[in-house]
Formats: structure tokens, sequence, C-alpha cells
């Protein structure tokens, strides 16, 4: 991969695919435990892989390049009930919400 100054990738394309395999192994198969990959761990991944350090900025600018975007998941609860949910609004929020207005 080409960057926009004409120098080349760090990375062959034939590494940059391998790696695009191995994050979407996840973050378990490399050892870490939840929270997905960050810039860190990528890099990380990258020195282990293939022996070429990246910065922070360096991985970020990579991982665009390749397609990849800066993303939060959406997590829910295991513990999460709609009907204790739909109840606390209707019941209780109202009780504490209005206690101690004039």
């Amino acid at each position: 991969m080409a960057r926009p100054n004409g120098s080349r990738s760090y990375l062959t394309p034939q590494q940059e695919r391998e790696l695009l395999h191995e994050l979407r192994l996840g973050v378990s198969a490399h050892g870490w435990e939840g929270q997905g990959w960050t810039l860190a761990r990528i890099a990380r991944v990258i020195e282990e892989k293939y022996g070429v350090r990246f910065s922070v900025p360096g991985v970020w600018y990579l991982m665009d390049c390749l397609g990849w975007s800066w993303q939060v998941p959406r997590t829910q609860a295991v513990q999460h009930d709609e009907e204790a949910i739909a109840a606390w609004r209707t019941q209780t929020w109202p009780a504490v919400s209005h206690s101690g207005r004039p």
C-alpha cells in the first residue's frame, strides 16, 4: 500500500491481508480478554508477527487505509430486563424525581 506522500507501507500487501485475518479472529485469539481491539494491541500484534514497530498514530493511519474505522461496540448488560426498567420509569422515578420540590 502506498502512502499519500508516495512512500511504501511498512507491511507488504500480503502482510496487510494476514493482519486483517488476525484481527478478525478477535482479541481472545491473541490472549486478551474483552474490550476488543485497541490501537496499542494492534501495534503489538504487528510487532510480534512481522517485527515492525508502529506508533499508535501509525496504526490508526494503517487501519484507516485498510478500511477499518474507530467504533465503540454497542453493549447491553446481561441482566437487562425491559419489564424492570419500565416499572422503574413509571413507579420509582416519578416518586423520587418530584420529592423535595416545592
